[in-house]
């Protein structure tokens, strides 16, 4: 966001790195990021399910 807005002025960084950036690596990181959420979520809510059913048949 400090990129698009302009408001990092970082020395040595030319408008086509800051293009590149945005255009090519940030969407990645964002989408791992997304993924990495997911599957974290999936893999919680399969824990879960997995206790119950030890708790079901234990009895």
């Amino acid at each position: 966001m400090l990129l698009i807005t302009g408001v990092a002025e970082v020395d040595g960084v030319s408008s086509a790195q800051k293009f590149w950036t945005l255009a090519l690596w940030n969407p990645w990181f964002i989408l791992g990021g997304v993924l990495f959420g997911l599957a974290a979520r999936s893999f919680g809510k399969g824990m879960t399910g997995e206790v119950e059913l030890r708790s079901i048949t234990a009895h």
